[in-house]
């Protein structure tokens, strides 16, 4: 039953394989090669015929020949010849959504009757699947109109800031001088604090941090080297005025106790979430999406970067991706990192 559900998705995407190649062969084949990927032909022989025109056209190619000499040429003339007719761009963008139906039911059915001691890395594991699935093949509107309407935007923003007689566009960091030279935290946009070790980094992020939740702001911190005791001893530290050793370790005065009630409170209706036990780049990635699809997150901060995990990468490698995967999240998503 599970295998004829993944066998009609194949077959339905069938004639709009052959209207796509029909219509690529006829039309401004280099602009549909760039846009259309190929493992978005389900169909096996339909993919081998993409590429070979694809590789055809763009190595100079005679694209019969080429298909004779592939042994294609029956099934390319068949393609060629039949009544599949379709504009490409919808047929390809359909193509792209039966392609991530496909291989979203794949993972389903991969893991539905795997027996498993750890249910919760199963569900991690498909989870960080699927997300992969859905991230990878996500469509672009590249449009000159889309960019223009963006600029439109960001003037509207700049206008209703003179209007209202405000410093900045976002959220205020606490920090005046930045704040003047970001024009405050604002959606899809990545900031990362660059220091020299025990230089302060983290106590600017937490400052960061309870700046915005004062200013309304729902806060997901991630830290990769401080657990949730000190973190939220940090935190009750900054919203008191009382350093958090001393709320631990000695009797409290009444004004201090007063204090650190207050802070506490303002931190539970803040409901900032910290996470201390994601390490991997993926991991985080997945966390933070989860986050901003629930809701539960407008500003993520991550405590610090070069202690993120990647496969395999150098220090160097692994700062680079982390930057642009998390700068593309940030666009992506519209939500707002430091």
């Amino acid at each position: 039953m599970r295998g004829e559900k993944l066998h009609a998705i194949v077959k339905r995407n069938r004639e709009l394989e052959k209207g796509v190649i029909q219509r690529t062969a006829t039309s401004e084949p280099f602009r549909w090669f760039e846009a259309i990927r190929t493992e978005w032909f389900l169909n096996d022989d339909l993919r081998t015929v993409w590429d070979a025109l694809k590789s055809s056209i763009t190595n100079g190619k005679e694209v019969g020949s080429e298909m004779i000499r592939l042994g294609l040429s029956s099934l390319y003339s068949e393609v060629l010849a039949s009544n599949s007719w379709v504009i490409l761009e919808p047929a390809t963008a359909q193509m792209r959504k039966n392609y991530v139906s496909f291989m979203l039911y794949r993972i389903l059915m991969e893991h539905i009757d795997q027996n498993t001691d750890d249910p919760y890395n199963s569900i991690a594991t498909i989870q960080n699947s699927l997300v992969s699935v859905l991230d990878k093949h996500a469509s672009e509107n590249t449009d000159i109109s889309t960019a223009l309407q963006q600029f439109e935007n960001e003037r509207t923003l700049f206008e209703k800031k003179r209007a209202e007689g405000k410093d900045i566009i976002g959220f205020s960091t606490g920090y005046p001088q930045l704040d003047k030279t970001i024009d405050g935290i604002r959606p899809g946009h990545l900031w990362i604090i660059g220091g020299y070790t025990s230089s302060g980094k983290t106590f600017v992020a937490l400052n960061i941090a309870s700046h915005l939740i004062n200013q309304g702001v729902k806060v997901s911190f991630y830290s990769l080297e401080m657990s949730k005791l000190d973190i939220a001893g940090r935190m009750l530290g900054i919203f008191s005025k009382i350093n958090s050793a001393t709320l631990i370790k000695r009797p409290l005065a009444p004004a201090e106790v007063d204090a650190y009630v207050s802070a506490k409170e303002k931190l539970l209706k803040s409901h900032m979430k910290i996470h201390t036990e994601k390490s991997s780049l993926e991991d985080i990635l997945t966390s933070m999406l989860g986050e901003k699809m629930r809701q539960t997150a407008d500003v993520f901060i991550i405590d610090y970067g070069q202690l993120i995990q990647t496969a395999n990468d150098t220090e160097y490698d692994t700062m680079r991706k982390m930057a642009v995967s998390l700068q593309n999240f940030a666009k992506k998503n519209q939500a707002l990192l430091s």
